[in-house]
């Protein structure tokens, strides 16, 4: 075989190869990416809401649209995404839901509306995280937000 054949050859190897490995890389993506965590949590967050809305006549509170939500502080730097598994954080009817289905607990929101200044300001947490192990909060939401060591910035 002529020198150009070999080239051709490995260079066929090669694109086969690299598309195999991308192909790969891309399946093993959507299988375990990220975001499916977030996902779920939605999922989970609908299906509750489903079984106590029923009872609640008030329409201005319904289901969340699925999705990552943030919320984008400009005046400090700060695109926050907790309220994408957050979702009960500001709906009265939620009072009695465990986390992160939760009202926020207080009357906090009334003079610091998420809005305006998002979570992470407060709670020290990963700005972008969706997904569990990404956010100091989420980790320890067994100890309810861990505000015992860390419970807001003065």
């Amino acid at each position: 075989m002529k020198e150009s054949s070999y080239i051709k050859s490995f260079q066929l190897v090669v694109i086969i190869s690299s598309s195999l490995l991308i192909l790969f890389l891309l399946t093993a993506w959507i299988v375990s990416g990220p975001g499916q965590e977030w996902r779920h949590v939605q999922n989970k967050y609908i299906d509750y809401w489903s079984e106590i809305s029923d009872s609640i006549s008030d329409a201005s509170y319904s289901a969340q649209k699925k999705g990552i939500h943030q919320h984008i502080i400009s005046e400090m730097n700060r695109v926050d995404r907790c309220v994408s598994c957050h979702l009960g954080m500001e709906n009265p009817y939620m009072a009695n839901a465990e986390q992160p289905f939760a009202t926020h607990p207080g009357d906090f929101l009334l003079d610091h509306p998420v809005e305006g200044y998002g979570c992470t300001i407060c709670h020290e947490t990963d700005l972008r995280a969706v997904i569990e192990s990404g956010s100091k909060t989420q980790v320890a939401l067994s100890v309810s937000f861990n505000l015992t060591t860390n419970p807001m910035l003065a």
